[in-house]
């Protein structure tokens, strides 16, 4: 597998483990309100995810238009 898809799995894993452990299985409605960042920690992991799947996104936006 390509190195950003998997940096972009990973962040989502960690950001998912968290709002889990905060929300248990309120945790897939929770990464789509405000409790997916109400913490600094769900902000930081968001954040790394966000940047990880930006990247993996521009990525395979590029490798199309070539």
């Amino acid at each position: 597998m390509h190195p950003l898809y998997l940096a972009a799995v990973t962040a989502d894993e960690a950001w998912h483990v968290e709002l889990a452990r905060q929300y248990g299985k309120a945790a897939g409605d929770a990464r789509y309100d405000a409790r997916g960042t109400a913490t600094p920690e769900l902000q930081r992991l968001h954040k790394a995810f966000r940047v990880a799947n930006d990247a993996w996104l521009a990525f395979m936006r590029a490798t199309r238009a070539a």
